[in-house]
């Protein structure tokens, strides 16, 4: 016995078949189309953090600069404190260097005038 196969039969086969291919190809298209718009979003946000860090980059460059500005500010107040406090210990030892010289000054005219009035009471005894 033999089977004979209808051509009609084969003609739906066959388009049964195309329409199947053609349903998965327009689902790889929509896939397709679907991979295609995630890649672009991420294309976008890659984008934006990039100009997002470049912006940042930028304020901290600016901000390392105030910081330097502010470093070297500090270094010059410091060094001129100590510059201050080196002439006021240089002031400090010519007050004492003078306080000293006032002093000897003082013994030496306290000497003078012990001298002084010996001499004096030393002359008192002799009458011309």
């Amino acid at each position: 016995m033999t089977f004979a196969i209808p051509p009609n039969s084969r003609r739906i086969s066959s388009a049964r078949k195309s329409a199947g291919g053609t349903a998965k190809v327009k689902e790889g298209s929509s896939s397709v189309d679907s991979l295609g718009a995630a890649f672009e979003s991420i294309h976008n946000v890659v984008e934006d953090l990039s100009r997002e860090a470049t912006a940042s980059l930028g304020t901290f460059e600016q901000l390392e600069q105030k910081i330097n500005g502010i470093a070297s500010s500090a270094k010059e107040v410091a060094n001129s404190a100590k510059a201050v406090n080196d002439e006021a210990q240089s002031a400090s030892a010519a007050v004492q260097e003078q306080s000293a010289g006032m002093q000897e000054i003082a013994s030496a005219s306290s000497s003078l005038a012990t001298l002084a009035n010996g001499l004096n009471s030393a002359v008192g005894q002799f009458k011309v």
